[in-house]
């Protein structure tokens, strides 16, 4: 250490210092009001720190460890000592650190980043941006940021936090955030008194791209999400939202949605979603079918494609509305309005359209209705259901049957108790055709 003093007037210290197994090398100016030394700047340097050996050493409410910080840089300038004006900046590069916040699951992950940093003092505020390789986030719903105030309780009352307003930007190749796996990730987070969230996120998902905002109160233990996003694997959705793993194909659509942690009753939404070129889950649809299937049906190798799957979407607790739902397949439209219970009852209005060239294939139609009516009229089979109960086991019964100018033969079809199972032989032989319905029509 090597100190150079003006009595009551200047000094300057600068000192080598070994922090465990962290070089350090540090420079000091002090100044004498008349009273008292005031510490008026420091710069600091390190070209190899460790980061569990820091995160010892900082009285904030985060556990920090990891690997070896490099190229590390810390300036702290004093502007006015009455009223306290001061501003600090920091620099680093990192392969690898964890944050965890007290009272959170998981830690925030980075790997191959650099980071920057700001501090200042009149106004109150804060600032880090990272740039890393690879990211891995908590999941939505955990706890991600707590205010920057000293953990230790004597502590916090010698020295009272500042009212600070943190900003923070995280721009990463990779990112992983249960359930979602993205690249090109630019996020703008902020804390401010009991509030934090995300102002802005976007990322690539594949080949598509998903983007929104996430708002936490603390206060009220609530958060609010908003998203849209652009031709991204439906999985994602379905995982995220605990749904079963029912189709495939790639979504595109926007919601919003929010909850007070404390009360799941108070879970609201709304949004709309369109899926492309999707196929419906096999072993999904058997599930739901094999309590009414029997003998040859039960071992068909369902497989339904389609080319679009859209609709509106309504929650509320655990109900789902979904109205406005289209589905569209070479030969076959089905739209229909309703909702359903998470493992609850389904209350559904479904029409079906079907080209009389899928009509033949399905012999519950074909020995119903004359098919050759409706080639020579040009015209599709229409047809109306009801589907209530529970959504494992619904039950299902025909609103409406095809207009009898086209329907040359029509006594087959009467409405008899027969036709309660009307729709499900109608959903039982499209799985046998599966895939084909998109090639007919030729």
């Amino acid at each position: 250490m090597t100190a150079h003093i003006t009595p009551r007037a200047a000094a300057a210290i600068d000192a080598d210092l070994m922090i465990v197994n962290s070089p350090v090398k540090s420079h000091m100016e002090m100044k004498h009001n008349g009273r008292q030394w005031v510490l008026m700047a420091t710069h600091s340097t390190s070209e190899r720190l460790d980061i569990g050996t820091v995160g010892q050493c900082l009285a904030i409410p985060y556990k920090v460890t990891g690997g070896t910080a490099t190229a590390a840089s810390y300036d702290w300038v004093r502007e006015s000592h009455d009223p306290p004006i001061w501003h600090a900046t920091m620099a680093c590069a990192i392969d690898a650190i964890d944050i965890l916040p007290v009272g959170g699951r998981s830690p925030i992950a980075i790997q191959g980043a650099a980071l920057e940093g700001t501090v200042t003092k009149g106004p109150d505020t804060g600032s880090l941006s990272i740039k890393a390789e690879h990211a891995s986030m908590p999941s939505f719903g955990d706890h991600w940021f707590n205010p920057m105030r000293p953990d230790d309780p004597a502590l916090a009352a010698k020295f009272p936090p500042d009212d600070r307003e943190w900003e923070y930007t995280l721009l990463a190749k990779t990112l992983t955030l249960p359930p979602w796996k993205g690249t090109d990730f630019t996020g703008e987070a902020y804390l401010k008194d009991q509030s934090g969230g995300l102002r802005h996120f976007s990322a690539a998902i594949d080949e598509g791209r998903l983007s929104g905002s996430y708002r936490n109160n603390s206060i009220d233990n609530a958060y609010e999400t908003v998203a849209t996003w652009n031709d991204v694997p439906v999985h994602f959705f379905l995982e995220h939202l605990k749904f079963p793993d029912a189709l495939n194909g790639n979504i595109s659509g926007n919601v919003t949605y929010g909850m007070d942690r404390d009360d799941p009753a108070t879970l609201r939404g709304q949004g709309a979603f369109e899926i492309s070129n999707g196929r419906f889950n096999a072993d999904y649809i058997l599930s739901q079918l094999q309590s009414r299937m029997s003998g040859e049906e039960a071992s068909i190798p369902a497989s339904l494609a389609f080319s679009t799957l859209k609709s509106d979407v309504l929650f509320e607790n655990d109900r789902v509305i979904t109205n406005n739902v289209e589905l569209l397949s070479k030969g076959v439209k089905i739209s229909g309005n309703g909702g359903f219970v998470h493992g609850g009852d389904m209350d559904y209005s479904l029409g079906v359209s079907i080209s009389p060239q899928v009509a033949e294939q399905i012999p519950a139609i074909r020995d119903s209705i004359t098919v050759q009516g409706h080639r020579l009229a040009q015209q599709n089979i229409e047809l109306t259901f009801n589907v209530t109960g529970p959504t494992f086991r619904p039950h299902s019964e025909v609103a409406g049957v095809p207009a009898i100018s086209v329907t040359l033969v029509s006594g087959a079809l009467a409405v008899t108790s027969e036709l309660i199972d009307f729709p499900r032989k109608i959903l039982v032989e499209l799985l046998k055709i599966g895939g084909g319905i998109i090639s007919v029509g030729r």
